[in-house]
């Protein structure tokens, strides 16, 4: 189960940190429209949000499923380890990605590097 739930949390993760680098990267640029920011983040909001309740529905049904506790506290106990633990986790390594630069396409000259701003 605890195999399951880290490939799982790992897809999550992958899946928020490559959604919301694409957002950060798309929003930066000056030409976007309201419509087309108000569209990203509609998806994003529905991705992350989707990722990180698959987590939660998935942890109970796989716990019943395959575990097999004597006592329903001992389960409950349990469940709620793996779910903070998973949890945890998936927001570090989701904090963490954003120190991995992201081009998306872009070579280095045309990145958004914030230089307008001086």
């Amino acid at each position: 189960v605890i195999f399951i739930l880290l490939c799982q949390v790992l897809a999550a993760t992958v899946i928020i940190m490559m959604v919301t680098n694409y957002v950060v990267n798309r929003g930066l640029d000056e030409d976007i429209t309201f419509f087309e920011s108000a569209r990203n983040m509609i998806w994003t909001t529905l991705a992350i949000i989707a990722s990180n309740v698959s987590f939660f529905i998935m942890t109970p049904l796989l716990t019943y499923a395959i575990e097999k506790q004597h006592f329903a506290d001992v389960r409950e106990v349990e469940l709620v380890r793996k779910m903070v633990f998973f949890q945890c986790l998936n927001n570090t390594a989701v904090a963490l990605s954003f120190f991995i630069p992201f081009q998306w396409g872009r070579d280095a000259t045309t990145r958004n590097t914030f230089d307008h701003c001086a």
